[in-house]
């Protein structure tokens, strides 16, 4: 099932029946078919911004059989020396390629393992890992990361606190499904952009003149 499919039977699953209109406040039920709706909606985006973040991982990996590549690459290899080389292990693996795609992927999994967010920091934390050079893509993307931020929040409300406590503050009780499938529906495009974003900061080095050898010149 893909993601806007995956999308739209949460909706249907846990949406339809929510009939209170605003300002008038949801019921019991419907609190906690909203509440539901977020987080699992939360869980499904983050599912793909994580695979997205190992896609190009994989696709950097891919050029390191030839002998120039994209400066992506190069700040990939940087990234990845940086977390493992303190790892007494990694000095029987002499080529640079190899040691790249196999510690550096079981590292990126258990990191991704443990990310649990698409707010901007998380995000932040899997593009370091992979050389993605952060200032670009903030700049590039700042009301997208915003977007993220703001459903990481009412996702983070929405799965730590009961949705019958009035301690939930960044769930109002009058934000109904138009709200979150708002929150929802920006932080799809947001991942969607980041995607984009990858996709082009790779293609855009393809061309003989933008591609680097093993020291990034």
């Amino acid at each position: 099932m893909q993601i806007k499919e995956q999308l739209d039977h949460l909706d249907r699953t846990l949406l339809a029946t929510v009939l209170t209109q605003f300002p008038e406040p949801l019921s019991a039920p419907e609190k906690a078919q909203v509440h539901a709706y977020l987080v699992l909606s939360h869980a499904v985006l983050e599912e793909y911004l994580e695979s997205t973040f190992e896609r190009h991982f994989d696709r950097l990996c891919g050029w390191f059989i030839s002998g120039l590549v994209p400066l992506e690459c190069v700040r990939l290899a940087f990234a990845v020396g940086q977390e493992i080389s303190r790892d007494e292990a990694v000095y029987r693996i002499r080529s640079t390629p190899e040691l790249i795609r196999s510690r550096g992927r079981m590292e990126l999994s258990r990191r991704l393992d443990g990310n649990h967010g698409l707010k901007s920091s998380n995000v932040q934390s899997m593009a370091k890992f992979v050389g993605v050079h952060w200032p670009d893509l903030e700049n590039e993307l700042n009301a997208e990361l915003n977007d993220l931020d703001t459903l990481g929040a009412k996702r983070g409300a929405a799965s730590h606190l009961s949705p019958y406590t009035a301690k939930a503050t960044n769930i109002a009780n009058s934000d109904g499904p138009d709200d979150v499938r708002k929150w929802v529906h920006d932080g799809w495009q947001a991942v969607q952009s980041i995607a984009e974003y990858l996709d082009h900061v790779v293609s855009a080095q393809q061309p003989p003149s933008l591609i680097a050898d093993w020291d990034g010149n």
